[in-house]
């Protein structure tokens, strides 16, 4: 395992961890309140099997502790939620990716969490710029503030780039409306539960849950293959079949270099074109394509005079602007 799957991997079970230590903690307690509904457990008072408190007020604690599952269950999403998206920037930070690596979403995340900083009290620690500004920028308290539900969820996978979850998802809001009433005093307890029946709340908390696990696995998938680079690294596992180059000493059809040419930048990147004039040296009598301007990642280009030739890349001095970001420098091709 390459050192970015063993990171990716070790944030992913540290934040898989907590997810499962937090909803066993629910687990528990609702199979609690089931066991109180149904008469299988009862409170008595200390020392004597007489009921704890009277029926009324029974009734009413039950009501509480229902309305309760709505705080733990939200307690539970935003948790997942703020642990998943720490564990894509220390991803940053250990890997040492830099901002301009990033995909477009991901740089477009960090100058909002750039906006939101006193330029002050940040600027020393921004240094080097390119790598800092992705990580310090980054805080995990104010990632959501009382307002995660499905349609949340998909919003942040889209501006980060993993897949959304295709579980079904409809009771977080559900549970994220009922938590805010309670939260903020709008309903009572005894109001929230009782709207709701103890094997339909079991319902809304394994919907939930399935919902959470599959955004964690998600955000794994995200972490090992590092979508979040503008070009992520080809997996040899499941990266597409090269076309066939022609046998030795044959020439290829004008259509079957330009489409190994595409496969190369679609599947592997413009690092790889040099690569294939080892192969055209070996394989063909000769190769060459018209090609001015060579862009592999949405970070590197180079624009040039140059031919994609084996004379080109060789013999010939050539001219170009090698593209890096924002910046510009001039290099020259041999």
């Amino acid at each position: 395992m390459s050192a970015t799957g063993y990171w990716a991997v070790e944030f992913m079970n540290t934040v898989q961890q907590d997810f499962q230590t937090r909803s066993a903690e629910i687990e528990n307690y609702f199979k609690f309140v089931e066991a109180l509904t149904e008469g299988t457990a009862v409170l008595s008072a200390a020392g004597t099997t007489s009921p704890a408190m009277s029926q009324e007020d029974f009734e009413s604690l039950v009501k509480t502790l229902k309305a309760n599952g709505f705080i733990l269950l939200y307690n539970l999403v935003e948790s997942t939620m703020k642990n998943a998206i720490e564990a894509i920037f220390e991803e940053f930070r250990t890997q040492g990716v830099s901002f301009d690596a990033c995909r477009e979403e991901v740089r477009q995340i960090v100058i909002s969490n750039l906006k939101s900083h006193n330029p002050d009290k940040i600027f020393f620690s921004l240094s080097p710029i390119a790598e800092k500004v992705l990580t310090e920028t980054f805080r995990k308290e104010k990632a959501f503030a009382g307002n995660v539900d499905a349609a949340k969820i998909r919003a942040v996978a889209a501006d980060y780039g993993f897949q959304n979850p295709r579980a079904k998802g409809d009771n977080l809001l559900t549970v994220k409306t009922n938590r805010n009433d309670l939260a903020h005093g709008d309903k009572a307890f005894a109001d929230v539960g009782r709207d709701y029946d103890v094997a339909r709340l079991i319902t809304i908390k394994s919907e939930v849950m399935v919902y959470l696990g599959e955004v964690l696995q998600n955000v794994g998938s995200y972490l090992t293959s590092r979508s979040y680079l503008a070009t992520p690294p080809i997996s040899q596992s499941n990266s597409a079949s090269a076309p066939a180059l022609p046998s030795s000493g044959a020439l290829p059809e004008r259509g079957q270099l330009v489409e190994v040419l595409q496969w190369i930048v679609d599947e592997v990147g413009a690092s790889a074109f040099r690569e294939l004039f080892a192969v055209s040296r070996q394989g063909l009598v000769t190769a060459s394509v018209h090609a001015k301007c060579a862009v592999a990642d949405g970070v590197v280009a180079f624009v040039t005079s140059a031919n994609l030739s084996d004379a080109a890349m060789e013999r010939i001095m050539e001219h170009g602007t090698w593209r890096i970001a924002s910046w510009w420098a001039v290099a020259r091709s041999a």
